[in-house]
């Protein structure tokens, strides 16, 4: 159950607001306002953007050629990314992962076809990795 529907079925069977807070580990302001508002409150998760993000198609062309995360850092430098090596290699990580996953449900979806062949070269490429 939510804090927002704990908090009023338990200030719906009597319990107070300073009680209420103490037992779900909450304000007792926020207690106030759950209590005042008809609607669960609604959370919004933030939108980043990817320092790597700009670079996506020189990284990829770069792991393609089957450069390492420092070569791939390095290659980058030059072009002006000024972020840092740990970033390079955790996107790196994360694309990989995600070839992982395409190549997966392509294999999945397609055994023995053409795809599922390319799937199934691709995921031994990975293989490493």
């Amino acid at each position: 159950m939510y804090k927002w529907q704990q908090i009023k079925a338990l200030r719906a069977g009597g319990m107070g607001i300073k009680s209420i807070a103490k037992k779900i580990w909450v304000s007792k302001n926020t207690v106030r306002r759950y209590l005042r508002s008809p609607e669960p409150p609604e959370f919004k998760t933030r939108e980043y953007e990817k320092i790597l993000d700009r670079h996506e198609e020189d990284v990829q062309e770069m792991l393609t050629k089957e450069y390492i995360g420092t070569r791939i850092y390095s290659e980058l430098s030059k072009i002006g990314y000024q972020g840092s090596l740990s970033t390079v290699h955790r996107y790196i990580h994360e694309a990989r992962r995600e070839a992982r996953r395409d190549f997966q449900k392509a294999a999945e979806q397609d055994p023995s076809g053409e795809a599922g062949q390319k799937a199934k070269r691709g995921l031994e490429m990975l293989k490493g990795y």
